[in-house]
């Protein structure tokens, strides 16, 4: 441990912007084409200056030629360096150093090579990725530009599709998710970057929104059919508003759901999130209302209507028997009683509309075993 420490003081100790053989990466790539100002055009295009490159024509004008012989600079440089494999120890400490930090954010990994003083500035890794193809050597990675990151991976192209993929398929099962459920949902292939890599993948795209960034709790909205917000809004058509606990405890009944119902904040979160509703410390509610007949299934709209017709409240028994008279079918209505996020169960056996208000002694006439102020 003392050994680790003092190499780690030492380097540290280093002239800032000064490799461990006192050279910058950006003097051994000027120095290897050729040292003059041909050399600077060619290392602002390509971004061997580490600033990233720029266009032919900025090139050329920055240092006083036209954007064609800038063109024909370059073409001279690269056919004198063509074949050969000159002596870059920079250059190969470099793509050695930054193996360590694949894959990850290209300004982080940039920001490294200015504080190891391999670079004198946060050296760009689009020029660096240009110097070693040009240079003979295989870059052992890939740049991939997100609308929010740069992101640097050995193999981006399927990585970040299969992680995106991966975020949809999580959403689109669930409604909601954190960082860890899609990360345990990749293949091996796939996790190499770890949890922070996922994040990373996920957060860039244009429809990701964070619910808990403490807990990684998000939402891709772009996602259709999100089974969570289906169900909020079946909630909220027949009970608007509704408290946050009711709306749980009818999105919970769902089987599907089991499992992956999002805490208290972050389903509140969502719901200040989705268009059209509106949160009021632990209410929620729809503005405009939201119409039955666009949300609900038929069976759905039937049991509620019979509710209605009977006082809001009915014993199972009453149920089933008022469905058997219409022909519908036995299980069916069953499997409504007890998924169904618009039937809440008030009592055994009794059931009634999610939300439903229950005046004082409306149960125990249902069921006399409770007492008679329920």
């Amino acid at each position: 441990m003392v050994r680790a420490s003092r190499t780690i003081n030492r380097n540290r100790s280093r002239p800032p912007g000064e490799s461990a053989a006192g050279l910058r990466l950006e003097s051994e790539l000027f120095a290897v084409l050729g040292g003059d100002t041909k050399a600077r055009i060619v290392a602002r295009y390509l971004g061997l200056d580490g600033l990233g490159g720029t266009t032919m024509h900025s090139a050329g004008h920055e240092f006083g030629v036209s954007g064609e012989r800038a063109r024909q600079i370059l073409n001279e440089v690269a056919k004198q360096l063509y074949g050969s494999r000159p002596f870059t120890p920079v250059l190969d400490r470099t793509i050695s150093f930054l193996g360590q930090y694949i894959p990850g954010r290209a300004e982080e990994m940039e920001r490294k090579l200015l504080s190891e003083g391999l670079s004198a500035v946060p050296f760009r890794l689009e020029g660096l990725i240009r110097a070693a193809e040009l240079l003979g050597r295989t870059p052992p990675f890939s740049l991939i530009q997100t609308k929010m990151l740069r992101l640097v991976h050995r193999r981006p192209g399927p990585v970040i599709k299969n992680i995106v993929r991966a975020g949809h398929l999580t959403i689109g099962q669930r409604g909601t998710a954190t960082i860890g459920d899609v990360f345990v949902c990749l293949r091996d292939a796939d996790r190499e970057g770890g949890p922070a890599f996922v994040e990373d993948v996920l957060s860039a795209e244009e429809d990701f929104h964070w619910l808990d960034p403490a807990g990684l709790w998000f939402w891709l909205s772009s996602v259709a059919r999100n089974p969570m917000v289906r169900r909020i809004r079946k909630i909220l058509s027949v009970a608007n508003p509704v408290r946050i606990a009711a709306l749980q405890a009818g999105i919970a009944r769902d089987y599907r759901m089991r499992g992956y119902l999002a805490p208290r904040g972050v389903l509140l979160e969502l719901c200040q999130q989705i268009k059209g509703l509106q949160v009021d410390a632990d209410v929620v509610r729809a503005v405009p209302p939201i119409s039955r007949n666009r949300v609900l299934v038929a069976m759905e709209k039937q049991v509620l209507d019979l509710l209605a017709r009977n006082g809001g409240l009915m014993r199972r028994a009453s149920l089933v028997s008022a469905f058997l008279e219409k022909g519908m079918n036995r299980s069916s209505l069953y499997g409504l009683l007890k998924h169904s996020p618009v039937i809440a169960s008030y009592a055994p056996g009794v059931f009634g509309p999610v939300g439903a208000e229950t005046p004082p002694g409306t149960l125990a006439r249902l069921d006399p075993s409770l007492p008679l102020d329920c």
